[in-house]
């Protein structure tokens, strides 16, 4: 495999790594006001309406254990292509993709990319 293709791999993983983190915030985010919702009017409830939002409650956990599996299998890749970049990438690097100029350079142990 080429150097500039696990360049244009590595940079594609941190694109997805960072688009996954966030969605992840948003779904903590949310799945804490439900939880927090759902306990504050637990004891003004009728008991169907307790199953209900109890039913609701799962399927927003069940919602949050998806984004956080897909999130930990992105930053896994991310991780393990990051591993093979690190020793290639001395230097800034500049790679040509979709178009655009990317310039990649390691910052701290981690990868940064900026449109050139």
């Amino acid at each position: 495999m080429t150097t500039k293709k696990i360049y244009e791999e590595a940079y594609h993983d941190y694109e997805e790594f960072l688009l996954k983190t966030k969605q992840y915030r948003k779904a903590v985010h949310s799945f804490h006001d439900h939880s927090s919702e759902f306990n504050n009017s637990v004891d003004e409830l009728s008991l169907t309406e307790m199953e209900t939002s109890q039913k609701e409650f799962i399927c927003r956990e069940r919602e949050l254990h998806d984004v956080m599996d897909s999130f930990e299998r992105t930053a896994k890749a991310y991780k393990e292509k990051l591993a093979r970049l690190k020793p290639l990438l001395k230097g800034k690097v500049q790679i040509l993709i979709k178009g655009k100029e990317i310039e990649l350079s390691m910052v701290k142990g981690d990868l940064r990319a900026e449109q050139v």
